[in-house]
């Protein structure tokens, strides 16, 4: 699995949503294998962890049930555990994996409402945009969740993350739209984006009522290679003898 990034240009590897325990554990060292490949080329960015409280808010449609929270609930299985050595390794030796974001509202016109919960400041990201990965605990819903970030000019992007049609955990791993997150011409903007938040698009074919949702480890991969000085991805073998 390692030696595909070698071969295959970045932008046609391909994404699952939702996996398997097997794919995500194939799409899990994958990511270690393009990290180890390439260190200072590929940053992978814990956009939340959900770890510590963010300012999220509601968008909601008319109903009293509207509920964001922190639960100590997290995704179990050594696929689970092996992302975790990633980011204890890529990202924060000292990250924990205890907790997760639940959302539970319902939908009174399935099909016509959504609900969308936002952050007042959104998440910064630098560099190219590559792949983002998340685990969601689901119920068998045919309602989607959809990520919300804003592109380098502050245009919103809607990035589908697809039907809730599974049971208990999955993880999902979806490319980034690229040529929605392109700078332009523009110098002066960087390339990038921002994280703003979830939307959860209700069905016209579920049955009215509650839904209720979980998210853990929402990471994104990023190709810094345009942020890069000019050789900078010659690794230095200044005073190594041979």
């Amino acid at each position: 699995m390692i030696l595909i990034t070698a071969l295959l240009p970045l932008a046609s590897l391909k994404a699952i949503s939702p996996e398997s325990k097997r794919e995500a554990q194939d799409q899990i060292r994958l990511l270690a294998g393009m990290l180890q490949e390439m260190p200072r080329r590929m940053e992978l960015q814990a956009i939340d962890l959900f770890e510590s409280k963010r300012d999220y808010y509601t968008r909601a449609p008319s109903t009293d049930l509207s509920i964001i929270d922190y639960a100590y609930r997290s995704p179990e299985g050594p696929e689970f555990l092996e992302e975790m050595q990633i980011l204890n390794r890529w990202v924060d030796p000292e990250v924990s994996y205890h907790r997760c974001l639940m959302i539970h509202t319902s939908f009174d016109i399935p099909g016509k409402q959504v609900y969308q919960v936002l952050l007042r400041h959104p998440v910064h990201l630098e560099g190219e945009l590559f792949r983002l990965s998340l685990w969601v605990h689901a119920h068998d819903q045919k309602h989607s969740l959809s990520a919300l970030f804003l592109d380098p000019a502050g245009r919103e992007v809607e990035v589908p993350l697809g039907a809730l049609t599974w049971k208990g955990w999955k993880r999902i791993t979806i490319n980034m739209p690229a040529v929605q997150f392109r700078k332009g011409k523009d110098h002066r903007i960087r390339s990038g984006g921002q994280f703003r938040g979830f939307l959860i698009r209700s069905h016209p074919h579920e049955e009215q009522g509650p839904v209720s949702i979980m998210i853990d480890n929402l990471l994104i991969l990023k190709d810094m290679r345009k942020l890069m000085y000019p050789g900078a991805e010659i690794e230095d073998s200044w005073g190594e003898k041979e």
